[in-house]
């Protein structure tokens, strides 16, 4: 099993990438508090954690990456509840089902190809893996290594970005910029 903790999106990536290709189960905790990430490797024994330290720095390339291939029923990641209704627990989810929710947004959103994405959401969160990693992954769009939080971040790393951009945030997000002076 392979913690992945990276911040930055590009390296979590990577990292998810090459669990995948080394048949490694990517676990991705409700929190990447120190506590919380020691548990879960005493409760998962052998795995491994990532940090964006662990990856290094990248050159920005304009070529895309080639996908490998993957087993439709190979578990890709255990996710964790919150854990605000007792111990957060594991839910597995293999890589078929994400290529297939992925497959399902792209044709909900067409536009998304070659399009640029920022994620407010980090992408250990279901909704971030979703958006910000498999999405593009299977769509070809680009994905910005960020995860902002704030509206004058989002707006910064949304007029970084060449058009057309998307925005992959929360309702919480999406008020706050919403009621700030901030023009995104």
């Amino acid at each position: 099993h392979c913690i992945n903790a990276c911040e930055d999106r590009i390296n979590f990536l990577a990292g998810y990438a090459a669990a995948l290709m080394a048949g490694s189960v990517t676990l991705l905790p409700q929190s990447r508090a120190p506590k919380v990430l020691r548990e879960l490797g005493e409760r998962y024994a052998g795995s491994f954690r990532l940090d964006d330290a662990d990856i290094g720095d990248w050159e920005a390339q304009d070529a895309a990456a080639e996908i490998p291939s993957f087993s439709r029923d190979q578990v890709a990641v255990i996710l964790f509840t919150s854990g605000t209704t007792g111990t957060p627990r594991p839910h597995a989810k293999r890589w078929g089902s994400l290529v297939a929710g992925a497959h399902a947004l792209q044709a909900r959103v067409p536009a998304v190809r070659g399009a640029a994405i920022v994620g407010a959401v980090p992408p250990q969160h279901m909704w971030g893996l979703e958006t910000t990693v498999m999405l593009p992954m299977q769509s070809g769009a680009a994905v910005d290594a960020s995860c902002p939080l704030l509206p004058a971040e989002i707006a910064a790393a949304l007029e970084f970005l060449p058009a057309p951009r998307w925005l992959v945030a929360t309702p919480a997000h999406l008020r706050a910029c919403a009621l700030s002076a901030q023009r995104l």
